[in-house]
């Protein structure tokens, strides 16, 4: 009973000596560092997410996807670059809003204006969207540039769209008649039936129509060009993605120089 009574003693003291070395052990630990977050640009992950407005054909809806020369040529830069994209459509004003606040990674087919510039980061230009004076096959129409010259005719154009300073400025000014359509095949089809002279369209717009139409040897498309504007992916400032425009450049250059850029256009307009 006694050596019983010892063993229970020893056990006891030895016990509360581990229990009382676990607890300094615990006591003597230095606390840990506080986590480092890595900004936005560290932490960007392979599919970006990306918005657009519709815009044929450089982005439209088809098949419940977004499709079009400007969502293949993003696609394939981004792919070279190393990335993915989610690709979602929504109204202009809504979409410039996201990637104001940073909601989402980048923006295309986007313009640039000083006030974008200041919470948009541009890439090099994806394309460039030339405004051209397109008359019917036949006919004797001729263009040096001088809006001026263009008085005598009837002008087709896209209620709400400026086709440039110059020619905005020709229309306010009374120097060349204007009549507005809301829809591209509208003035394709008042061009065709000689309801209007001239209609002002994009190049790739008006070629795209045309190709759907099957009316592409109806019209013709003179140069100079009323105006032309470079187009662009543009990432959120708000998103640090510095370093994947840079990645996205040099794959974007590397489709212009091997012909894909120019092969994905002419898909959608020849």
């Amino acid at each position: 009973m006694m050596m019983r009574c010892g063993r229970m003693k020893l056990l006891l003291v030895v016990g509360l000596s581990l229990l009382n070395f676990g607890c300094f052990n615990q006591m003597a630990k230095p606390e840990a560092e506080p986590q480092q977050v890595a900004p936005p640009s560290v932490r960007a992950g392979k599919n970006l997410t990306l918005v657009c407005d519709v815009y044929p054909p450089y982005e439209y809806e088809a098949n419940g996807e977004a499709v079009g020369l400007s969502v293949e040529i993003v696609r394939e830069g981004l792919r070279r670059a190393g990335y993915t994209a989610t690709i979602t459509i929504y109204p202009w004003a809504r979409a410039l809003k996201m990637i104001e606040s940073g909601d989402v990674d980048a923006i295309f087919t986007v313009w640039k204006t000083p006030e974008r510039e200041a919470f948009i980061d541009y890439s090099q230009a994806i394309a460039t969207d030339r405004q051209l004076i397109t008359v019917k096959k036949e006919s004797a129409i001729t263009f040096d540039g001088d809006l001026s010259k263009l008085s005598q005719y009837r002008i087709g154009v896209i209620n709400g769209f400026s086709y440039g300073a110059p020619f905005d400025a020709a229309v306010k000014e009374g120097t060349i008649k204007v009549e507005e359509a809301v829809e591209v095949e509208n003035n394709i089809e008042k061009l065709l039936s000689d309801r209007i002279d001239i209609y002002v369209e994009g190049e790739y717009v008006i070629l795209h129509e045309l190709k759907k139409a099957g009316k592409m040897y109806r019209v013709k498309s003179l140069r100079p060009a009323v105006n032309e504007t470079d187009v662009y992916l543009g990432f959120a400032k708000k998103r640090e993605l510095g370093a994947v425009r840079d990645k996205f450049d040099a794959a974007l250059a590397e489709m212009k120089k091997d012909g894909t850029q120019q092969r994905i256009i002419d898909s959608y307009t020849r």
